[in-house]
């Protein structure tokens, strides 16, 4: 009877075949050894929409079969003008990058969206400049701002604000790069846009 994660693969010694339950006559002494192997599996990928992904750090390109119970690395890449959206199929949610136990065969897809853009000039309310910009962004109308949070291409939240009233956002801490941005107003508006870090 195998253990868990483990499954049958035949007998040996002076018993030889594979099938289970098996039948021995004892005609004389008998040594029979039962051999056990690990489960193995298989881990799919794919992609929606324009990005990659990297397993334990390497580019994804194939069917990867592991032993039961292996810890596999799994990292969203966006493309250009695409940012990460989340895991679905055997995998839910957004964590970037997330750790998964391979205890069955996953297909997990990594989703993609493009980066929308809406002009500032559409809410007059607020605007952040400069754009490009350097070691800060500046808002206008900071007191109609509820939040303020930017997320990498990859989908990480870099930067998540209640400015209360502030009139700059300190940014030196990010790198060079493009980012997405998202604002919402008290009034319950929102609007997201593209922002570069020279």
């Amino acid at each position: 009877v195998a253990g868990n994660e483990y499954h049958f693969t035949g007998w040996s010694g002076d018993l030889l075949s594979t099938d289970n339950p098996a039948t021995l006559t004892m005609d004389g002494n008998k040594v029979v050894q039962a051999t056990f192997e690990i489960n193995q599996y298989t881990l799919t990928i794919q992609t929606n929409g324009n990005g990659t992904v990297k397993v334990n750090d390497t580019d994804y390109t194939d069917v990867i079969t592991v032993n039961s119970g292996t810890v596999m690395n799994l990292q969203a890449v966006a493309g250009n003008e695409y940012h990460f959206t989340g895991w679905s199929g055997d995998l839910d949610g957004g964590e970037n990058p997330v750790s998964i136990t391979m205890d069955g065969n996953k297909i997990i897809t990594a989703d993609f969206s493009i980066i929308e853009s809406v002009p500032t000039s559409s809410l007059n309310v607020t605007i952040l400049y400069p754009n490009p910009f350097e070691n800060e962004l500046n808002i206008s109308h900071g007191t109609e701002v509820q939040r303020i949070v930017i997320t990498n291409l990859a989908g990480q939240k870099v930067l998540d604000i209640q400015p209360e009233g502030l009139k700059t956002i300190s940014t030196s801490e990010l790198k060079k790069g493009l980012y997405l941005v998202s604002i919402k107003l008290v009034d319950g508006r929102s609007m997201t846009q593209k922002i570069v870090k020279k």
